[in-house]
């Protein structure tokens, strides 16, 4: 063999081998290229989205607070208004002030302290503070002593246990409507902390709550940055006080670290100055950290992909590749065009093989991740939209029974003889729809009311309210709607009320029985009692008592018949269908 034409022919055949496995690794690294795209594209979208998860959660954490302060307001006032119309204070009976205080206070802890002051703000009876203590320079005392009938106090420490606390107040009036004092109810702020720890919040979050004037008076957990008693920043206290009742934004606070807020104002009612601000603040890296994490992790698993492919890529040069590399070219193209769902579909134990098995399941990481992002979207926007149709049903909830209340109060004002009949008459009332209420809130569902427990529980409502008073339930478990529930309760709290008036037995005790059942899609109540009975001539169409023409106008409103007969007393007996 000719020596020089040998070598000549090995130099080119080293060159072209030399060639095509750089064209080759090229080629890999240009079809890696688009899925590389890809995850860096994936991981900055998920990290947008993140950050609206993270900022939307901040929102519905503080709406909820919002809810809950909004709540503990409504209910302390109506406690306060509720004991400022007992007898015991509007005639000043001291002895009877102080028992019922420390039995509220008692079976309310989250209250610091309740206080009754006369006009002068000179502490008269408390359940803990010592009479003749001077609160009169209290803003709340002052405005209730000025005639607002509920007031909202600025931050104080309570002098009991020199805790946190935010204070409240309605004045007392006398039968005449002359102002005889003020009951004050002061409310621990420590509160806040087990609701925030129900949260699932990343570590750094707080929960912060200002007055009136950006006055830091709680933060959880505590931090020496954050005390007590101290205005808070004062740029994002510019952006809280300008006049918005809700809103988020993204600044440093106080300890210098950068943060997603949403912030809630609080009023006492519509149309007065908020009283409380509620400030969630979540670290703003905790939305970018998970998002660069993925995306690192990606990339290095990408780049051990590309090494890996490329290292196969240079031993298997010398081999025909040309369709299984455009079959796998033509993958990553699908990819890169939005089509997660291509594969490969090289089976076979070869190096080729190997490269395809990595894209195809680099494409199904992608569609996984793809996929995730997809329903954790889909989780957001209907976590929105149940929170938005829960907020409209509970303010449609609050409109019709606020409605209800006034007309019922309405109707007994015109017809009570004298206050003391008029209070006990609608507090009877108020509380049989406030046991709805606390039933639907204590249960899983919103939507409906198990008629025996409801039964149950008002039967144990009316034997403490009333003496020498039985009253026994026999009662199938049926769920009603809140709106249904509702108007039976008032049914059978004025029939209770008629039986405790009129069917005393010959040893004057009253034993009352109510019967519900269900059947062919139709729902019964019996009440009866073992009194006299009705007369012969009553007509309830014709009967001109109020809770008479209750009940009938209640029973017409939910379709249901009523029939009076006597049965060893009164038996008053309705039935009505059970769907709306």
């Amino acid at each position: 063999m000719n020596e020089p034409n040998y070598n000549k022919k090995y130099m080119v055949k080293r060159i072209f081998a030399s060639s095509f496995r750089k064209l080759l690794l090229l080629i890999v690294a240009i079809a890696l290229i688009p899925s590389l795209a890809i995850i860096i594209f994936t991981g900055i979208e998920y990290g947008s989205v993140l950050e609206q998860e993270v900022r939307a959660k901040a929102v519905r954490q503080v709406e909820t607070l919002a809810m809950v302060q909004n709540t503990i307001m409504e209910t302390v006032h109506h406690t306060l208004s509720t004991l400022a119309l007992l007898p015991a204070f509007t005639e000043g009976e001291k002895g009877r002030q102080e028992r019922i205080l420390r039995q509220v206070l008692e079976e309310n802890p989250e209250y610091v302290n309740i206080t009754v002051t006369d006009t002068t703000g000179i502490v008269t009876v408390s359940a803990k503070l010592e009479p003749g203590t001077d609160l009169s320079e209290r803003d709340h005392i002052q405005r209730a002593i000025g005639g607002e009938s509920f007031t909202a106090g600025e931050f104080i420490i309570a002098q009991i246990n020199n805790e946190a606390a935010f204070p409240f107040a309605v004045p007392i009036k006398d039968n005449e409507g002359n102002i005889i004092g003020v009951l004050s109810a002061i409310y621990r702020l420590s509160t806040y902390r087990e609701f925030f720890k129900s949260f699932d919040l990343p570590e750094e979050s707080f929960l912060g709550i200002t007055d009136r004037y950006g006055i830091r008076i709680f933060f959880y957990p505590e931090k020496s940055t954050n005390p007590i008693g101290k205005p808070i920043k004062a740029d994002i206290w510019k952006i809280i006080g300008s006049g918005s009742e809700s809103g988020t934004m993204v600044m440093t606070g106080s300890d210098g670290m950068s943060r997603y807020y949403a912030f809630r104002r609080i009023k006492t009612e519509e149309g007065k100055e908020p009283y409380l601000n509620i400030v969630i603040g979540i670290p703003e890296q905790s939305a970018r950290h998970p998002a660069t994490r993925i995306l690192i992790r990606n990339l290095l698993l990408m780049a051990v992909v590309a090494i890996f492919s490329m290292i196969m890529a240079a031993f298997i040069g010398y081999v025909t590749i040309g369709s299984k590399l455009l079959r796998m070219a033509k993958t990553v193209t699908d990819i890169r065009n939005g089509k997660l769902s291509a594969r490969t579909h090289l089976e076979e134990d070869s190096e080729i093989g190997m490269v395809s098995k990595a894209i195809d399941g680099m494409a199904e990481a992608l569609e996984e991740r793809n996929d995730e992002r997809d329903r954790n979207e889909k989780k957001l926007s209907e976590a929105i939209e149940e929170r938005e149709m829960l907020l409209r049903e509970v303010h449609h909830r609050v409109k019709n029974n606020l409605q209800l209340i006034l007309s019922i109060i309405h109707l007994e004002k015109e017809n009570s003889r004298d206050i003391e009949t008029f209070s006990r008459q609608i507090e009877h009332r108020i509380r049989a729809m406030s046991s709805i209420h606390e039933m639907m809130y204590q249960s899983h569902s919103l939507k409906a009311i198990d008629m025996r427990s409801f039964l149950e529980r008002l039967s144990i409502l009316g034997g403490y309210s009333y003496d020498n008073v039985t009253i026994k339930v026999d009662a199938v478990s049926c769920p009603l709607s809140l709106e249904r529930a509702i108007t039976i309760s008032l049914i059978t709290n004025e029939l209770i009320i008629n039986s405790v008036k009129y069917g005393k037995d010959i040893n004057g005790h009253v034993n009352i029985n109510i019967t519900f059942f269900v059947e062919a899609e139709k729902a019964m109540l019996i009440i009866s009692d073992r009194g006299l009975g009705f007369s012969d001539t009553f007509d309830p169409h014709k009967s001109t008592s109020l809770g008479m023409q209750l009940i009938l106008t209640l029973v017409a409103q939910i379709g249901g018949e009523i029939d009076i007969s006597n049965s060893n007393g009164a038996v008053v007996t309705i039935l009505f269908p059970l769907e709306e």
